[in-house]
């Protein structure tokens, strides 16, 4: 990470404008039936990894709060959604790229178009804000590099023993410093030191939230 000069959304939104932009973008879609139509159609509906959820603005501000750095950042979300904590990871944090991974194609789709129209909203409220690029990557996680995310995301609750294992087996990808926040399931590695445990209400519950740090 490199300290930035350049001013991001974070510093120019107070709470109530974040939780208004944050609203406005999600109230009209639903992402639990999106999430079951395409279940349905890739044969997915036995494979909790798959399972839906949403972060909550209150509880995943928290969780970022814990962060709180001033350096520019590449955010990543495995099992983005409809693009729910891409969004408030730059409303909290200086985020210069926002990266979505989410394999249900309905899904990727309806998140491509929320988030080009919540960059291009800022951009025409804050022309003289730096807005962060965006790319939703529609595929598994395997296929995608964790060589320059600064903070990455997994809400990791239903997925497989198989997937944490994966995700546990690259975390040596990760940029020294960076951040892996991940929910409900504990990562083991000799590259991680753990920097933060506590509960934090999300759309479906109060899971146990980890954050670590990439050792050097």
């Amino acid at each position: 990470m490199s300290i930035t000069t350049k001013s991001y959304l974070n510093n120019h939104l107070n709470i109530d404008k974040q939780r208004s932009i944050f609203g406005a973008l999600f109230d009209s879609f639903n992402g639990y039936e999106l999430s079951l139509k395409d279940k349905k159609e890739l044969n997915l509906e036995s494979d909790r990894s798959y399972t839906y959820g949403e972060i909550a603005f209150d509880g995943f501000k928290e969780i970022l709060d814990v962060i709180n750095t001033s350096e520019e950042i590449e955010f990543m979300d495995l099992g983005s959604g409809l693009g729910k904590a891409l969004v408030l990871a730059s409303l909290i944090l200086p985020c210069k790229r926002l990266v979505g991974v989410e394999r249900l194609p309905s899904l990727a789709a309806k998140s491509k178009d929320v988030l080009n129209q919540y960059c291009n909203d800022m951009k025409e409220s804050y022309p003289n804000v730096e807005v962060p690029t965006v790319s939703i990557v529609q595929d598994v996680f395997d296929s995608i590099s964790f060589n320059t995310v600064d903070v990455l995301f997994a809400c990791a609750t239903c997925f497989s023993d198989n997937v944490v294992d994966s995700i546990t087996s690259r975390v040596h990808e990760l940029k020294v410093g960076a951040y892996l926040i991940i929910l409900t399931r504990q990562i083991t590695s000799n590259h991680l030191e753990c920097i933060y445990k506590g509960s934090h209400k999300m759309g479906w519950g109060l899971p146990t939230v980890y954050i670590y740090r990439r050792k050097t």
